[in-house]
């Protein structure tokens, strides 16, 4: 990937972070009420709502959800941030094409079942999670581990870790859930959850702003 294209995909990174932060924020602040834990609660939980409980039309607790067509568009942007992520993380060591293929298309999968999230009904909707989890986890630990070979950059090694970390633990903590048929919901899986977009948001800004920024001896 050139410099050009590197620093288009970083730019998209950032945007799509900022717009889709916005968007949530908007959201959160527009849904009634409700959790899988207490669904007569009033308000949003940032650590015990999923992300899915902003998009539905309807709040958990039974009320009119004004924000799920902010939700919904922010998982939109996410999701092209995050494409976009992927696309030039590879850059990050180039030379390593088995890796960047691997990434990218691990990737790319993910975006698809993470567009796939809000919209997918009944049992589609535990697919489509793990559709976007399973090769989400597949392409960051080769990220990971090709970030502790080649690179340098302890906010980037710090988000790569995070990320991998939260994510096999929300993947865990969620299988277990399905297979309960959705008879419990630990408080530590939407809190994972949580700590997932945190921990993604600083690996892809980190590798955002490298993209717009090279290193001084960088050509």
């Amino acid at each position: 990937m050139g410099p050009r294209l590197r620093r288009l995909g970083g730019t998209i990174v950032l945007a799509m972070l900022v717009v889709g932060l916005a968007l949530l924020a908007v959201a959160m602040h527009r849904y009634p009420g409700g959790t899988e834990i207490d669904p007569h609660c009033v308000g949003h939980s940032f650590w015990l709502n999923f992300l899915c409980d902003l998009t539905g039309e309807q709040a958990l607790n039974g009320a009119p959800n004004g924000g799920h067509a902010f939700a919904r568009a922010a998982m939109m942007a996410f999701a092209f941030g995050m494409g976009a992520f992927w696309l030039i993380l590879p850059a990050e060591f180039s030379g390593h094409r088995a890796l960047a293929t691997v990434v990218r298309g691990g990737g790319a999968i993910s975006v698809l079942g993470f567009l796939s999230v809000p919209i997918a009904p009944g049992a589609w909707h535990a697919v489509a999670v793990f559709m976007a989890a399973i090769p989400g986890v597949v392409a960051a630990s080769v990220g990971f581990y090709a970030t502790v070979r080649f690179v340098s950059d302890k906010v980037l090694l710090a988000g790569a870790f995070g990320s991998l970390t939260a994510t096999v633990i929300d993947s865990i903590l969620y299988a277990a859930r399905v297979m309960d048929d959705y008879r419990s919901c630990p408080p530590a899986l939407p809190i994972f959850q949580r700590l997932t977009l945190i921990f993604v948001m600083v690996w892809a800004g980190a590798t955002a702003l490298r993209a717009i920024r090279p290193e001084p001896d960088a050509r």
